[in-house]
């Protein structure tokens, strides 16, 4: 279990940064490393001026925040959101001074890749601790570097992904090791704009429900002795967590917290409460939260406590922001076997990709760079929810000896592979040289957390069995045993095939076995043609895996299919790649995708997404052809792209068909902000004015949508349907303005969704409120109901059980993936594969147009980058008596 230290001292002009990695079981260093020491640059004054200048802005916008209310506020809304814009824009600017200056230690980032490499953290992120000691000669600069966004480093987050960087405390005594059912402590302060309720019933409610913990609360009181009660609550219990919830403030230097209106704990003068804190401490208090404002100055006050974990926030966080970030955090951290540390990066992620993202007051600039962890430099990763019973911080002599067993086995294995025979070594050496000079799937890309070709999960490892774990981490050795891993991925495959990325990364692995036979028995080399699937496997708290497991299924079942025929000429090796389903994300995966021999890509999911790299296709001449980007006009004059589905414009005339037929005049659409929606929403509204329907608009990701209101106001309009076209990747204020509108609709007013709509949180829904699918329907950019003429009597025999998913049926993101896939496997076959692999895919796209495939979903020909057959319909799904979806039949 490594400990990383970086330890800062000096002075602003003579910064010093020394690297340790040392083992918690007995303070050592790590075997085969050393102790670092590298000059870090003068903390430079642009630097310094930019975070002046971010937190003036940031203080204006809270002040403006804090003032918003119906009643007269003295800032005005448009010129707040103006403020917001500004101060995203300069904590943009802060990050990109922030990775200017500790960019230019160089040595620091080759010196922790020698102490830690990425791939022996990536084989298991939780078991590894980084602990920022910043301790120089001046306590301001002190603060002023631990209120650096370390967790911005762009060379820390592209090697350490997910990871942390705590600060440290004083070093303490380890605490006594607890061995009872957990006890945590919720103190309810005072804050005037918190409804303190809530948040201490949802801190209690996530910890209840789960049977993990025993809770006990300590509300505020209006009475002049809530300070004695709350002491004595403290005195009287022994919790191993605390939550304080509520107000605290910096006050001429001094720091207090808010116990009620009138009552408040000075924490530089009221010795009584630090002793008690103490006493917590000395009967098992191994994690404090302090959701309230100031939290570096709490810190600074409760740091020699010698409490193991104190989580704070640096800046002052909105109110709205803290709960979510705090729902998050918890959602994570009670999760069997998860460390705090994973949990806080879970829920840092959700803020950057959620609260940041929103262009109103509902977002908060660089929130994500805000929550922090202090602890002692001995602690390791505290896991509220052990996966056994022992104390996760507890160190015992059988684990120094089980620590000792594992090096020595470890180095054994080693050993042993590099004896076994020289025709062996050299057989890997070969295939070696060929990876580092030829092949897509090389060793480099053991160090990306967004590229794998089945040496790791992209979905992430809790969707993995022991023997897929086991399996993988063969491929990820520097020296692999492909026939370990061929035998622990087919005996995970065969128990359980749920997830296509072991069935990827069992087909990879035979082929690199395959190849390194061919080479040990003298024969030609076996050609290996690779093609990548891009996904859009999101860092959100998001259980819908299903998104990119269906379009990972599609290429996994293409690949087999080609790699089992009888006489193969070439095998067809996937990548798959993780996009993030953002733009400036998805163009670093194209530039490494284009700068490897990889032949085509299938994805990307998002039209938006799509849109912002094919300029890179295009440059580098590589085929992309998507089954789900329906943006209009995304593929026009792009030579490399194809699509095997259709633009929305053919859902609009469905929907526009539906209008017709049952006199509907009046239409009330609730639309997202991206390409997808933006694009489906004006095609609606001019095919309506062309055909004399009146079309009301309203903007879906809207955190202050009142579901009530609109069928009020709908109901008043006399709008005869609602139509629903959320963004391609449904974000969660979207997915609950949709469920509160169908929710509340119960049925009565049609509702046409779109295919995002169609998800499994709604269909749970509709079995506890059967009511709810009355009048409901979906566009479906494919669906065998709606499309019988096109499909391929094959459908039958070659979709394999494992794609449906409980009682959804194929997806149809599935289906178009396949065809997708097929079409570039089949196209790259008609090319001599003898040719090299750039003048393959430069050739590509003249073979894709020139040929008419037969798919899954019928007939496949393009005209440009567009397919020219039409497969979008409207679908109504019908239900049983309980409320499961039976299948889909066209619109009664």
């Amino acid at each position: 279990m490594p400990i990383v230290n970086f330890h800062i001292t000096g002075s602003a002009e003579h910064l010093q940064i020394t690297l340790t990695a040392r083992d918690n079981s007995h303070g050592a260093l790590l075997p085969g490393t050393k102790q670092y020491k590298c000059q870090l640059p003068p903390l430079s004054s642009r630097l310094q001026q930019k975070d002046r200048q971010w937190k003036q802005k940031y203080a204006a916008w809270l002040s403006g925040i804090a003032t918003l209310t119906p009643s007269s506020p003295p800032i005005e809304i448009e010129t707040n959101v103006s403020i917001l814009q500004e101060c995203q824009q300069l904590g943009n600017e802060l990050i990109r001074e922030f990775n200017e200056w500790v960019g230019h230690a160089a040595k620091i980032q080759n010196a922790l890749l020698h102490t830690v490499s990425s791939r022996d953290y990536c084989q298991n992120p939780s078991d590894f601790c980084f602990i920022l000691n910043v301790d120089t000669i001046d306590p301001a600069l002190n603060l002023t570097l631990q209120r650096l966004p370390f967790h911005a480093w762009d060379f820390f987050q592209e090697y350490y992904p997910h990871a942390e960087i705590s600060l440290s405390t004083t070093s303490h005594a380890l605490p006594a090791v607890i061995s009872q059912r957990l006890q945590v402590l919720v103190v309810r302060g005072y804050d005037p704009n918190i409804n303190l309720d809530e948040q201490q019933i949802a801190i209690g409610k996530q910890l209840e429900d789960t049977n993990l913990a025993d809770v006990i609360y300590w509300n505020r009181g209006a009475e002049e002795n809530a300070t004695a009660s709350l002491f004595r609550t403290l005195k009287n219990s022994s919790p191993q967590v605390l939550f304080f919830i509520g107000h605290s403030e910096s006050t001429n230097g001094a720091i207090q917290i808010s116990i009620n209106q009138t009552e408040h704990i000075n924490l530089q003068k009221d010795r009584n409460f630090k002793n008690i804190l103490r006493g917590l401490k000395s009967r098992g208090l191994i994690f404090a939260a302090f959701i309230s404002c100031d939290g570096l100055g709490i810190a600074q006050e409760l740091s020699d406590l010698g409490i193991p974990y104190l989580m704070v926030s640096r800046e002052i966080l909105p109110v709205h922001v803290a709960r979510e970030f705090l729902n998050e955090f918890l959602t994570k951290a009670i999760e069997p076997g998860v460390p705090i540390h994973i949990a806080l990066s879970h829920a840092r992620q959700h803020l950057h990709e959620i609260v940041e993202a929103y262009k109103n007051n509902d977002g908060c600039p660089n929130a994500s760079t805000f929550p922090v962890i202090f602890q002692s430099p001995e602690q390791h990763a505290y896991i509220l929810n052990p996966i056994t019973k022992s104390s996760p911080i507890s160190i015992t002599p059988e684990f120094r000896l089980q620590f000792l067993l594992d090096r020595i086995i470890k180095h054994w294995k080693i050993a042993s592979i590099f004896s076994a025979s020289l025709i062996l070594v050299m057989i890997i050496a070969l295939i070696r040289k060929t990876e580092l000079t030829e092949n897509a799937c090389d060793s480099t890309i053991k160090n990306l957390s967004y590229l794998s070709c089945g040496e790791k999960s992209i979905l992430g490892n809790e969707y993995l069995d022991l023997d897929a774990k086991k399996g993988m981490a063969e491929l990820k050795l520097y020296t692999p045993n492909y026939l370990k891993a061929i035998e622990s991925l087919e005996k995970s495959w065969k128990s359980n095939q749920k997830n296509p990325e072991v069935l990827i990364a069992l087909s990879n692995a035979k082929i690199k076995f395959a190849q390194a036979q061919a080479i040990a028995t003298g024969k030609s080399s076996l050609q290996v043609k690779t093609i990548a699937v891009v996904i859009p496997a999101s860092l959100k708290a998001n259980e819908e895996t299903y998104l990119p497991i269906s379009l990972i299924a599609a290429v996994a079942e293409a690949q087999r299919r080609w790699n089992d025929r009888n006489t193969p000429s070439w095998l067809l090796e996937v990548m798959i790649a993780n996009d993030f389903n953002e733009p400036e994300q998805a163009k670093q995966v194209v530039e490494d995708l284009t700068a490897r021999p990889i032949l085509g890509t299938i994805g990307h999911y998002s039209s938006y997404v799509t849109e912002s790299v094919l300029p890179i296709y295009e440059a580098k001449k590589m085929t992309l052809i998507s089954a789900t980007s329906t943006a209009i006009d995304l593929g026009k004059n792009y030579q490399f792209f194809f699509k095997t589905v259709n633009e929305n414009s053919n859902q609009v005339r469905q929907i526009i068909e539906y209008c017709q037929q049952r006199n509907i005049k009046k239409v009330e659409l609730l639309h997202g902000i991206r390409n997808f929606s933006i694009t489906f929403k004006e095609n609606l509204s001019h095919q309506a004015q062309q055909n004399d329907i009146e079309i009301n608009l309203r903007q879906l990701t809207n955190r202050k949508l009142n579901a009530s209101k609109v069928l009020k106001d709908l109901k008043n309009n006399r709008s005869q349907l609602i139509v629903l076209a959320p963004d391609a990747f449904i974000d969660r204020v979207d997915q609950e303005n949709v469920r509160q509108l169908i929710v509340t609709n119960a049925g009565k007013i049609p509702i046409i969704g779109n295919e995002v709509v169609h998800e499994p949180w709604l269909f749970t829904q509709i079995e506890q409120q059967p009511e709810l699918g009355e009048n409901l329907m979906f566009t479906f950019t494919w669906n065998k109901a709606v499309n019988r003429t096109n499909i391929s009597p094959e459908i039958y025999s070659r979709s394999p059980k494992w794609w449906s998913d409980g009682n959804r049926q194929i997806s149809h993101r599935t289906v178009l993936t396949y065809d997708a896939a097929n079409v570039l496997i089949d196209s790259i076959d008609l090319v001599n594969t003898d040719l090299p692999d750039l003048n393959i895919r430069a050739m590509l796209p003249r073979f894709i147009r020139r040929t008419n495939y037969t798919g899954i979903t019928g007939k496949i020909s393009f005209n440009g980058s567009n397919r020219n057959e039409n497969l979008s319909g409207l679908v109504q799904p019908q239900f049983d008596q309980s409320g499961k979806l039976i299948k889909f039949t066209p619109p009664k």
